[in-house]
């Protein structure tokens, strides 16, 4: 029986890479991390600074919190991109289940207000505890459970 040849071409990019900077791949992107790094307070800074826009949004009314709505998708958006570079991966998976309650409503979904503040509170209670990993995955779990009864999927 004959064995089987696996053929793995090669790969010009990395070539390509190697020859612009004298690096491969897996050096560069260790660089790209080691420089992600650097910037963690700074990334940090920028996701605090928009959950406290989120924030505010806690104490409006029904009324308010629906008109506001794409206001808070854009920061949302923001918190969601950012989070996990700046080693706040919780805030940012909750900051994408509010970016999908949003979508879902868009979409011709039924709005709900409770929903929403409790993902704005949940915001708040892991910012200040997102080293929790146990007690933040329960929340995660809950809030996934919560957007799946009302009809949100992520």
């Amino acid at each position: 029986m004959a064995e089987p040849r696996i053929f793995t071409p090669t790969s010009r990019l990395r070539e390509m890479v190697g020859l612009a900077s004298g690096s491969n791949e897996e050096e560069l992107i260790a660089d790209a991390d080691i420089r992600v790094a650097r910037q963690r307070d700074a990334l940090r800074e920028f996701v605090f600074s928009r959950l406290n826009e989120l924030q505010a949004y806690q104490g409006s009314s029904d009324e308010e919190l629906f008109s506001a709505r794409s206001a808070i998708a854009v920061i949302a958006i923001h918190i969601a991109d950012v989070a996990a570079a700046a080693a706040l991966t919780t805030v940012g998976e909750i900051a994408g289940g509010i970016q999908a309650m949003l979508e879902a409503g868009e979409a011709g979904g039924i709005w709900h207000t409770g929903a929403m503040r409790l993902h704005l509170r949940s915001l708040q209670l892991v910012r200040d505890n997102d080293d929790a990993a146990d007690e933040n995955a329960l929340i995660l779990q809950r809030l996934a459970t919560l957007r799946r009864a009302v009809g949100v999927a992520d």
